[in-house]
């Protein structure tokens, strides 16, 4: 079983050490992004496009769904499990979304 609320890569190790010791995490330099994205996509062998930086997890998860909004003319139906991450859910509403959900039984079916 994995622990999902651990926030770990359970995909594979990669190491970044070089990366962020390039990297002043003292101060929020936005600017400086690329050099993490830049070595992400050389390791995986992609582009730099394909890798989305956040404040956490719950900005990635914001982000996202913003992004699914205006791509899809504000006519968004999301669809979920419940109990979920609220933040999903409140995030969602807020931006406008039409929400529907459903509980799982006890096999999370």
């Amino acid at each position: 079983m994995i622990d999902l609320s651990k926030n770990e890569n359970t995909c594979n190790t990669l190491d970044i050490k070089e990366i962020i010791n390039s990297i002043e995490f003292n101060k929020y330099s936005f600017d400086k992004n690329y050099k993490l994205l830049d070595g992400l996509a050389n390791f995986y062998n992609l582009k730099s496009d394909n890798f989305v930086l956040g404040n956490g997890s719950s900005n990635v998860i914001y982000m996202s769904l913003l992004t699914f909004y205006k791509y899809s003319n504000s006519n968004v139906h999301l669809i979920s499990p419940l109990p979920t991450f609220d933040l999903t859910l409140y995030y969602a509403k807020n931006i406008g979304y039409s929400i529907d959900g459903f509980y799982l039984d006890s096999e999370f079916n």
